[in-house]
């Protein structure tokens, strides 16, 4: 049995593992970019932004999986197993293409045949995940950790192979954290297969299937529009851009365990949502004002050939904050959705449910995406793609709150202490402003001395962080006296 699910405690721990895995990632990307040309460092992003399309399958039923697991159904290793049977003719099918998309983009062949085993593995990994993330979702603190301690080292061997030596390192830490997945797991595995629960909710595939599709397409247009009208030296730029603002992205994590939460006990408090939202404010307004402050010095971290892509991140960071906001409204509105509580669901009931309708936004978001860089790349180079990117997420996030989130959740719950916050972050303000760094370890130092700064200002200005606290302090002591 797994203890009950505590939301910030959760959160922390896997949010702390991101940020972990940002210096891991971080430093795997400097030795990636410093060791690699930048046509093969734009052939990296170019390999991912395609195997992403082959993508689109891998939610078809872990999106239903990491609804009823923790609603109580026993289908983990069904899950498991199906999502890699269902990933193994799309590995087959983007080996038989990479035989005629190499020649026309001039890569050698074998990245894209050794790289078609990321397909199984995100498969794997993505139903693994679910699984976890639905029971004792702070065990995933460690995922990114594990991934990214293992490439980097691996990635170091390899080096003298270039851009395929690097592909194999990552290949085999992924591999790793399955192992560690699966062990964690098999306790919650059924004896046997649940085939019914695979043909009822593959009858209902489209819905999430529909939200990949759209997912994946707004993740990886913007890259390859910039792959087909720019250069891979633009593309590398674009790259790095996104690879700094994701880690924005890292803190919805602070309060996603929220979500299986909702899903067990079938309801949520206000209070509750007013502190989830607290929650992630205090770690995502300094987070996105430290990163325009330190975008040249972030940047400056991967080799100054690449300092041209500071300026995205005025751009590029602002798109994640809100996208941030996007995705944890979105959670928190489709989880109290009670429509799909039985395996027998109806279609038309589902194409009412917020469950569907939520997503019709996307297609918004898609449209000014593609559209904005298609018509801005022309004229801005690399930065019309950002612009677009940063447009997109703002109409999404206001459509959002307009049309589904109104009724639920007030302004004044997801900006709860955005006062305190904001007064808070002035003295890391100060201090990044006259502060100029120019080394990784000077930068490292910056971020870590600027966030001390602001959260010691947090707690002596602020009673409800400082509650916040103890709750955590509190979460933290429950789980370790459960196990």
């Amino acid at each position: 049995m797994a203890a009950p699910i505590r939301v910030r405690f959760s959160g922390t721990i896997i949010f702390l593992g991101n940020l972990t895995s940002v210096l891991t990632g971080i430093i795997f990307t400097v030795l990636v970019a410093r060791s690699l040309t930048s046509c093969e460092l734009g052939a990296w992003f170019f390999l991912g932004a395609v195997i992403s399309y082959f993508q689109v399958l891998e939610n078809v039923l872990t999106y239903w999986a990491s609804r009823d697991i923790p609603r109580g159904l026993r289908v983990a290793k069904t899950c498991i197993v199906s999502n890699f049977l269902i990933s193994l003719p799309l590995t087959i099918w983007f080996i038989i293409l990479s035989y005629y998309l190499v020649p026309m983009i001039g890569y050698p062949r074998t990245l894209f045949l050794i790289g078609g085993l990321f397909i199984s593995i995100y498969y794997t990994l993505n139903a693994i995940t679910s699984v976890i993330f639905s029971k004792e979702p702070h065990k995933l603190g460690l995922k990114n950790v594990i991934i990214d301690g293992c490439k980097i080292p691996l990635a170091l061997v390899m080096l003298n192979y270039g851009l395929l030596g690097v592909i194999i390192a990552v290949v085999i830490a992924n591999i790793l954290f399955i192992l560690y997945g699966l062990r964690i797991s098999k306790k919650y595995f059924e004896e046997k297969l649940n085939f019914y629960w695979v043909k009822s909710r593959i009858k209902h595939s489209w819905l999430p299937l529909h939200e990949s599709i759209i997912g994946y397409v707004s993740a990886a247009s913007d890259s390859l529009i910039i792959g087909v009208l720019l250069s891979p030296s633009s593309l590398s730029l674009y790259g790095i851009a996104l690879t700094l603002g994701r880690v924005m992205k890292y803190t919805s994590d602070l309060v996603s365990p929220i979500y299986p939460k909702i899903l067990s006990k079938g309801e949520i408090t206000l209070n509750e949502i007013k502190e989830s939202f607290k929650f992630l404010c205090i770690f995502s307004i300094p987070l996105l004002i430290g990163g325009l402050l330190l975008n040249k010095a972030l940047v400056g971290i991967f080799g100054i050939k690449y300092i041209d892509a500071a300026i995205l991140l005025y751009f590029i960071f602002p798109a994640f904050f809100f996208s941030t906001i996007f995705s944890t409204m979105q959670l928190i509105v489709t989880a109290m959705d009670k429509v799909d509580a039985g395996v027998r669901l109806e279609p038309n009931k589902l194409l009412k449910s917020k469950l569907f309708t939520t997503q019709l936004i996307n297609y918004v978001s898609i449209i000014i995406l593609i559209t904005g860089s298609v018509l801005l790349t022309p004229i801005l180079g690399v930065i019309g793609p950002a612009l677009a990117r940063l447009c997109a997420s703002i109409t999404s996030l206001v459509m959002l709150y307009y049309i589904f989130a109104r009724r639920i959740l007030k302004v004044k719950l997801i900006f709860a202490g955005f006062k305190e916050i904001l007064l808070s972050v002035i003295p890391m303000i100060i201090f990044l402003y006259f502060y100029n760094p120019l080394k990784f370890s000077e930068t490292l130092l910056a971020i870590l001395l600027g966030a001390s700064l602001y959260f010691v200002a947090l707690i002596l200005v602020d009673k409800n962080s400082r509650k916040l606290l103890r709750l955590f302090i509190k979460e933290f002591s429950s789980t370790l006296h459960f196990h």
